[in-house]
């Protein structure tokens, strides 16, 4: 946030729960702070990691 000197940082920045929770500390301070509440753009998708670099067979249809 503009104007705002609060930080969140990963403790380890190996670990999925430490990122989960920065990120869950981010969010509680935003909304509780700020009053800021994130909208989804109506563009944006849920990204997947199964549809990235996935290779449609051409297979021939069968007569």
């Amino acid at each position: 946030m503009a104007g705002c000197d609060r930080a969140f940082q990963v403790a380890d920045q190996t670990s999925m729960d430490d990122l989960k929770a920065a990120s869950a500390a981010r969010t509680a301070h935003e909304i509780r702070d700020h009053d800021y509440h994130h909208v989804p753009l109506a563009e944006e998708r849920p990204a997947s990691p199964y549809l990235r670099g996935k290779v449609r067979s051409e297979t021939p249809a069968k007569p």
